[in-house]
């Protein structure tokens, strides 16, 4: 009877260490699962503010401000280091208001999965001075131009359950921003036709099919003398087609007779320019010196110049889209035929996108811009109207058209046609005044133009979204 109750209390002990054991296991594992989770959830902040910044990567949106006792050392962190007095007007919310990023604001906050994460971006100083908890990680001031790399700093932290009583992870990234190389041209693989009295004011066009003149332009200088041409000024975006880091497109630019750089306006097609005026050094095609390629020789040579952009890299039609839904600005059409475009979304900007989707292809789907105005706008607008709305437009399965006496749009058109169909239209044979565009158009087929059309010089196309990237620059994770 002895033997037996020492060998119950043995099994008892043994059982129970056991026990202690496979719930330590067990606890083990439960924490492991809630960590991952939480590191996944942190992991979907980051995603979010990477979704966040191909969207809007302006500085002053994820500016931090600091507190006036920190002004004299915190205040170079800001995009105004002589911001003596800190305060909250540096960071502008984005669609919808009340979606703000910066830390000064306490981030983004949202449940995901069973958890909830909270994220912040704020943007890194080129300034030296700065400390380092916001100084980008460069080595000198190169990259602080207009257009060049940014640097954004990415807090994460993602909890498991969400209400904070088990994993709680880290993640810590530095996003930098670079250039897409889309075309800041009108750029079509289609013919383009220029017609009348039209006028191509300070920006290329660039085809690989044929441009052909009709007429002899409607371009007049700044006494309102006709010049007798289609295109004046200087080419805004690409200068002498040259102006690229490293020369990564053109080794050698445009140039005239005597060998100086040539930064007019300009026409570039691996077809055929035909029609009067020619241009000289302003135009070249497959039959003018140097000719025009599509693809140049390895290593290029003095006889040859091809596009100031990379052809690959055209804006994305299905990403601009998807920020178009994101913003509420994306609508479908199910019938065929014209669709007039009537408003705009109020208090636009570069950042804007709205997406017109025609379901049913039909070469007769075209999307006209109708929006109108209430104020006339004056000189070089004449026959536009106000205010002015800026964005991108992005149109799918039909084709575009603009003319006069409405508003002024300041901005991009992405134009993805139905194959085969006429494409788009920049005022016509009976409205050849001012188009209202400020921009440029990339589109799938044909582009004519009647009427006036230039680049705006507040494009901001390095701030576009679909005409920069991001990429991921550090990575590191923190746990608790």
């Amino acid at each position: 009877m002895g033997l037996t109750v020492v060998m119950i209390v043995l099994i008892g002990v043994m059982g129970t260490g056991l026990l202690v054991f496979v719930r330590n296991d067990l606890e083990a594992v439960v924490e492991v699962n809630q960590g991952q989770r939480a590191m996944d959830i942190a992991d979907a902040g980051v995603q979010a503010a990477k979704a966040q910044l191909l969207a809007d990567k302006i500085p002053a949106h994820y500016d931090v401000d600091d507190l006036v006792s920190q002004v004299f050392i915190d205040s170079l962190c800001n995009i105004d280091p002589s911001d003596v007095y800190p305060g909250k007007e540096e960071a502008i919310p984005r669609n919808p208001p009340t979606e703000n990023w910066s830390p000064e604001f306490g981030g983004q906050t949202r449940t995901f999965a069973g958890g909830q994460f909270n994220v912040t971006i704020r943007w890194m100083t080129w300034n030296p001075l700065a400390p380092q908890t916001c100084r980008a990680p460069v080595a000198n001031l190169t990259d602080a131009v207009p257009g060049g790399t940014h640097y954004f700093k990415v807090i994460s932290t993602g909890l498991y359950p969400a209400d904070g009583s088990g994993a709680k992870r880290r993640i810590e990234t530095i996003y930098s921003t670079y250039d897409l190389n889309v075309p800041r041209a009108y750029y079509t693989p289609g013919p383009i036709t220029i017609s009348g009295t039209a006028c191509i004011d300070s920006v290329s066009l660039f085809s690989l099919s044929s441009v052909t003149f009709n007429g002899n332009g409607g371009c007049q200088d700044a006494l309102g003398t006709n010049l007798n041409s289609h295109l004046k000024g200087t080419d805004l975006a690409y200068g002498d087609w040259n102006d690229s880091p490293s020369d990564k497109f053109n080794k050698t630019g445009r140039k005239d007779a005597s060998g100086l750089s040539v930064t007019d306006a300009g026409i570039g097609t691996a077809g055929t320019i035909t029609g009067s005026p020619r241009l000289g050094t302003r135009d070249f095609d497959s039959t003018t010196t140097p000719s025009f390629v599509q693809t140049p020789s390895d290593p290029q040579g003095t006889d040859e110049i091809t596009f100031p952009f990379d052809l690959r890299s055209q804006p994305d039609a299905d990403r601009l889209c998807d920020e178009a839904r994101a913003q509420g600005n994306y609508e479908e059409y199910t019938t065929t035929g014209n669709q007039s475009l009537t408003s705009w979304p109020a208090d636009s900007s570069h950042t804007t996108v709205v997406c017109k989707v025609f379901k049913n292809t039909s070469s007769s789907n075209k999307l006209i811009w109708s929006v109108g105005g209430t104020e006339d706008l004056t000189d070089p607008y004449v026959g536009c109207k106000g205010p002015v709305q800026k964005g991108t437009l992005v149109i799918r399965g039909g084709n575009f058209e603009t003319k006069s006496n409405t508003a002024l749009f300041q901005g991009v058109v992405v134009v993805r046609g139905a194959e085969g169909t006429e494409g788009t239209d920049l005022g016509s044979s009976t409205d050849t005044g001012n188009t209202c565009l400020d921009g440029f158009v990339n589109a799938t087929s044909e582009i004519k133009i009647a009427g006036t059309v230039r680049p705006s010089t507040s494009l901001e196309a390095n701030n576009r979204p679909g005409f920069y990237g991001v990429r991921t620059w550090s990575w590191r994770e923190l746990y608790e």
